[in-house]
């Protein structure tokens, strides 16, 4: 009897041993989203600001990053919360199904704006991710509905990834959200290596649990390629949750509410507009290209003043006005300064239109930095170049397709280039140094009459503004007169006397010595030849 109690006891023994492991098998991971972050280079061997963020498309189908306004942000290690992103990257372009997508830093080298992965990165951001810290997220948004039937913006969290080394145990930074973060080794992710999602050996698909400590490694970095070498399998696209959707048109009104017992007015009769097809109004600056900034201000000469006198200039390339309502210029790079300009600011067409800090209350950073102009959605439409430290009343002005310095900003005209003069005050002092027989000669040279021929003036055509370089501006040089040199001359002597006053002091010196020397000398040579003679 004791025979058949043992085999159930055996059998029951198995059913509790295999009921966690099938429990298991049968609880799937949760499904990836269209696009994740799989893999953060916060600095290499060569330099800390060679950084790169890869993201990576889960479905298979290509995903427009512009339609719903994707974007990379980057928090600051000493943020509390995601209200001020250190970084903010608006993605443009597009992801094909498995490919990878790379955004990559710019930094400064004697400087010099270098960008990073210049031939494999699809946009570039300004350099400022740590190994020791940091929080970077995904997001994208959608039209929504809101209370009251308003149609909005939502912006959704698609991915998250946070690091931190360890302090007493716990990471030294905490997640904004309350995440559990990957903790790095100690002096945070090592330069030769980057943080990487790792692969499932059995789906050959990335991981994403939720937890960074669990999904990410760090390994050599792979830019650009898929960090296969994780776990030595391919990263196939598998089934993910569906692509963003818009919930509601914000070009259309809100619905009446459910409780209204009358019924709705009829239409309006429509109305002459002038346009084309059903009488309707076209959107505003439907297919116009984006205004364009050409020169910045970003440090006044006296007694202008910061607060007043920095201006940012646009360019409106198109036939026809074009209205910048709900745009903003963001100017600074670690810290930005926005100005959101109001319905019905308007860029007459071909024309240039400077907004000076006065009106805009933005403040640029002499020390180096960059002006961006973005739409109502927060894409960037347009930056100026990457300026360096910016001298004292010249601007930032494009010409040609180049970004330079020039003495002569012209705010709302067309960009005048005039290069700063080279230092001629060395050059000043060696003329008025010279042998006084130059200046003597010089001084008594006549200046030759001029000839009716030259007493004429040319006739010269006037070229176009944006043409006019430093070189066409040298003043027409006369004749001194002689009275000039001869101050010159005696500016020379007496600068010449100042300048080797020591010398002089010196060499009289020794010629007094001298001289008290030989008549010594004399002195004694008589003496001895009255002493002979005496003898």
């Amino acid at each position: 009897m004791k025979r058949p109690y043992r085999l159930l006891s055996f059998v029951c023994a198995l059913c509790i041993t295999l009921l966690p492991c099938a429990a298991f098998a049968d609880t799937p991971l949760p499904p990836l989203a269209p696009i994740i972050i799989t893999e953060i280079q916060p600095g290499s061997t060569a330099s800390a600001s060679e950084e790169f963020i890869e993201l990576y498309n889960t479905t298979a189908l290509p995903i427009d990053l512009e339609a719903h306004h994707w974007q990379l942000q980057v928090a600051s290690t000493t943020a509390v919360n995601w209200d001020a992103p250190l970084r903010t990257i608006a993605l443009t372009g597009s992801i094909g199904p498995g490919q990878s997508y790379i955004v990559a830093s710019t930094y400064q080298v004697s400087g010099q704006s270098v960008q990073y992965l210049g031939a494999l990165a699809r946009v570039w951001f300004s350099a400022g991710i740590t190994a020791s810290a940091g929080h970077v997220r995904l997001t994208y948004s959608t039209n929504q509905p809101q209370a009251g039937g308003v149609c909005s913006l939502v912006n959704t969290v698609v991915d998250q990834v946070e690091w931190s080394v360890a302090s007493a145990g716990q990471p030294s930074i905490p997640s904004l959200d309350a995440r559990q973060v990957f903790v790095a080794p100690t002096g945070g992710i090592p330069k030769t290596a980057s943080l990487q999602r790792t692969i499932d050996p059995v789906t050959h698909g990335y991981m994403d649990t939720g937890s960074d400590s669990n999904d990410f490694v760090t390994a050599s970095a792979s830019s650009a390629l898929l960090n296969t070498q994780v776990a030595g399998a391919t990263a196939a696209p598998v089934p993910a949750p569906g692509l963003p959707i818009d919930g509601c048109d914000p070009t259309q009104p809100a619905a009446p509410p459910d409780d209204t017992t009358e019924p709705p007015e009829p239409p309006a009769p429509p109305t002459d507009t002038g346009s084309d097809g059903d009488g309707s109004e076209p959107p505003v600056n439907d297919g116009l290209l984006a205004p364009q900034i050409t020169e910045l201000l970003p440090n006044p000469a006296a007694p202008q003043t910061d607060a007043n006198d920095e201006f940012v200039e646009l360019y409106n390339p198109n036939n026809a006005p074009f209205d910048v309502g709900g745009f903003a210029l963001v100017a600074g790079d670690t810290t930005k300064h926005y100005f959101t300009f109001m319905p019905g600011i308007v860029l007459q067409p071909l024309s240039f239109t400077a907004f000076s800090s006065a009106v805009t209350g933005l403040s640029m950073t002499n020390s180096g930095g960059q002006v961006q102009l973005q739409d109502a959605a927060g894409v960037v439409v347009t930056a100026s170049g990457v300026y360096g430290a910016a001298p004292d009343g010249q601007s930032w002005a494009l010409v040609d397709g180049k970004w330079l310095w020039t003495t002569t900003p012209t705010p709302s005209s067309t960009n005048l280039v005039t290069l700063p003069k080279p230092d001629v005050k060395k050059s000043t002092i060696a003329a008025a140094t010279k042998k006084t027989t130059a200046v003597k000669a010089a001084s008594v040279t006549k200046p030759a009459k001029p000839t009716k021929a030259a007493a004429k003036p040319k006739k010269v055509t006037a070229q176009p503004k944006s043409t006019q370089l430093a070189s066409a501006n040298v003043p027409n040089r006369t004749p001194l007169h002689i009275g000039v040199l001869a101050s010159v001359g005696v500016f020379a002597l007496l600068y010449g006397a100042y300048e080797y006053r020591s010398d002089l002091a010196n060499k009289l010196h020794q010629f007094r010595s001298y001289r008290a020397a030989r008549r010594k000398n004399r002195e004694e040579a008589a003496r001895r030849r009255s002493y002979r003679i005496g003898k």
